[in-house]
């Protein structure tokens, strides 16, 4: 289930509905670029920023990006280095060349892998909560006119954007969320071929074109239905800016498993034992989270990752654990009766009498906070 909720809205829904992922609203997120001039050109991350800003999610937005640059040069460059040694971005976005990802296999290979796999280390030495994002290009306009007569590969744009697909989708698995531009493009142009997604040179983005990339990466980081979004750069035409809304929620909203995107969120889970008599054992599941907090429904909190705790009178509880790794966090609620026959029971060892009671499992459902 793709929803995002805020404010009021998340306590009348709780007792219903089940969600995967949210974000944290009250903070700024924190995204870096390292890119090209696909990066720069009309001023993409701002348009990003603005798109964003229109539904209520503040990004806060650094680049290094340079006409021409690819990973390798990025790698070469100390202040590509130090800026993600600075730590805390909550996402890196990474673009290679635009021809880079459609080079022959020994030179992709080469080329492009060893570094990609170089920035991943470093970012994950300094950011260990934060998620890697590939911008995926598109082929140009009529194809590699440069490079087509010794690849073949890369003569038309077809051939050439689905090339680029498959490499960056190979990059990606295991290792990265995917900001789709270039199938968005796809689309865009087999179905809309009026709308003119280029510059004069047939590889740069014209302001639809970065429009639409602006627009993949907020519903990649948001999760939310682009559909929505009121802002549009006031030189684009209308009509064309809703076009391009729904282009990128039917290839990007409506499939966001397939670019990756929850793969990396964190999942709360817990099962839970009775000790001794009124004192229970909780022990945590959760995967991808860096801080819990629990809620025993008696008005204790903990922050423990494996807490103990007793229960002062008999009742029914819900007690609720809440993952977090920024800026996302899901919640996870298990109910627990607590009778008057385990205030009365006789206390036993603790190793040698452990009332198991992992059947909960299936009663306890995924929510959101």
């Amino acid at each position: 289930m793709k929803a995002y909720y805020k404010g009021f809205f998340v306590f009348i829904l709780f007792a219903v509905f089940s969600c995967n992922f949210t974000y944290a609203v009250n903070d700024s997120i924190r995204v870096l670029f390292i890119g090209n001039s696909y990066t720069f050109t009309n001023r993409m991350p701002l348009l990003m920023q603005q798109v964003s800003a229109s539904r209520g999610l503040k990004l806060s937005i650094e680049q290094n990006a340079h006409r021409g640059w690819t990973l390798e040069d990025h790698w070469n460059d100390e202040v590509s280095k130090a800026v993600i040694r600075k730590g805390k971005w909550d996402f890196i976005v990474l673009q290679e060349y635009s021809e880079g990802a459609a080079l022959p296999t020994e030179s992709y290979r080469k080329r492009i892998l060893p570094y990609m796999e170089k920035f991943q280390q470093l970012y994950k030495e300094y950011n260990p909560q934060g998620t890697m994002i590939l911008y995926m290009t598109w082929g140009r306009k009529n194809g590699d006119r440069k490079n087509c007569f010794k690849y073949p590969a890369v003569c038309n744009y077809f051939a050439m954007d689905e090339l680029i697909r498959k490499r960056y989708m190979a990059m990606a698995e295991n290792k990265a969320e995917i900001s789709p531009a270039g199938p968005v493009w796809n689309f865009l142009r087999k179905y809309h071929s009026n709308i003119e997604l280029y510059r004069p040179d047939g590889s740069h983005p014209s302001l639809a074109g970065s429009y639409a990339n602006a627009l993949c990466f907020y519903t990649i980081i948001s999760r939310r239905n682009p559909s929505h979004i009121s802002f549009k750069p006031p030189l684009l035409d209308s009509r064309e800016a809703t076009i391009i809304k729904r282009a990128v929620r039917k290839v990007v909203y409506d499939s966001l498993a397939l670019w990756n995107v929850g793969k990396f969120d964190p999942r709360a889970k817990f099962s839970y034992a009775r000790l001794n008599r009124n004192e229970y054992e909780f022990m945590n599941e959760s995967v991808n989270a860096s801080e819990f907090q629990w809620n025993f429904g008696d008005g204790i909190m903990s922050l423990v990752r494996n807490p103990k705790h007793t229960f002062a009178k008999p009742g029914n509880y819900t007690v609720k654990l809440v993952a977090k790794k920024r800026p996302y966090y899901n919640a996870f609620v298990q109910k627990i009766k607590v009778t008057k026959s385990e205030f009365l029971s006789v206390g036993t060892n603790r190793n040698t009498e452990r009332i198991l009671q992992f059947n909960n499992r299936e009663k306890g459902k995924s929510v959101l906070r």
